[in-house]
């Protein structure tokens, strides 16, 4: 009896211990006793000769297979079998379509393939169409989106040559360089880059520039050739891009009336706008994109009595 109740605490004892052994070993595989699922890849990053595949970690997985081909046709071999979630593939024939897949891997198998995605290796062109908009202390530039950059860097000099550090990194297509010199010249530089490398540099040159100075030299002349006309004009204004004229009558101070902006430093008030037996006074500021100035003195222009 007793041998029997040994024999019966000794199964007992066995099972127990069994059960301790392989719990902690299934907890610890989790996953990876079960064959993982087939990545979901993103958006490919092209350059030179280089396509770069990047996808979401799958859970299970140890190891992932990459596999490119010029058709739809998939591959048997991969070209690599990495433990990482993205991959640089390298030497490729440049606006030729390749189509890649990956699988995951662990010790209980692979996926099957991934949905391909398609990738067409380009050198990463420059940013082109540079514009630039010249303000106060500062400068704006613009430029057009190269498709397979995922952010742009920004270089400035007074000279020629290229700093090594930029300014400026952003992921839009316009940045601001504040903090200049007004109307000190500057040397922009701004290239593409991504994950596989950079471009070429675009350049384009600019001054920034302060509010104009205030018109001075206002004179005036009349004539009565079919229609009555007052041509009014100041001395040009350096940096200005506008002027705005302003009239009003002798005896009202708020000159609110006549208001005119032209882009030349002469303008004409004719017949339609005003009597040829009335004083006026007339005032003019010179504007640009930094601001505006003073307004000028007044002058008084005398009707034809």
């Amino acid at each position: 009896m007793k041998s029997k109740l040994y024999i019966l605490f000794s199964f007992v004892i066995f099972v127990i211990t069994l059960i301790s052994c392989s719990s902690p070993l299934e907890k610890e595989d989790g996953f990876n006793n079960l064959t993982p699922i087939p990545p979901v890849l993103d958006k490919v990053i092209t350059a030179d000769q280089v396509i770069v595949l990047n996808w979401e970690q799958v859970t299970g997985a140890t190891e992932y297979e990459i596999f490119i081909n010029t058709s739809i046709d998939r591959p048997n071999l991969p070209i690599n079998t990495i433990n990482k979630t993205n991959a640089t593939i390298n030497n490729l024939e440049n606006e030729l379509s390749y189509y890649l897949w990956i699988k995951s891997k662990n010790k209980k198998g692979k996926s099957d393939y991934s949905v391909p995605i398609i990738g067409i290796p380009n050198p990463i062109t420059p940013p082109e169409n540079l514009t630039i908009r010249e303000e106060n202390e500062q400068l704006t530039i613009n430029w057009n989106s190269i498709p397979n950059a995922s952010e742009y860097e920004v270089f400035y000099n007074t000279n020629n040559i290229q700093p090594k550090n930029p300014v400026v990194i952003t992921t839009n297509t316009t940045a601001v360089i504040k903090g200049l010199v007004n109307y000190a010249t500057y040397y922009i530089w701004v290239r593409a880059k991504n994950i596989a490398g950079v471009s070429l540099s675009s350049l384009i040159t600019g001054s920034p520039v302060g509010p104009p100075a205030m018109p001075s030299g206002l004179t005036y002349s009349r004539s009565f050739t079919g229609a009555f006309t007052i041509t009014v004009q100041c001395s040009p204004v350096l940096n200005a891009t506008k002027y705005r004229w302003e009239l009003s009558t002798r005896n009202n101070t708020v000159f609110s009336e006549k208001t005119t902006t032209v882009s030349s430093a002469n303008f004409d008030y004719a017949n339609d706008r005003i009597s040829y037996n009335v004083d006026y006074l007339i005032r003019v500021r010179a504007e640009n994109g930094a601001g505006t100035s003073d307004w000028s003195q007044r002058i008084l222009i005398l009707g034809w009595y």
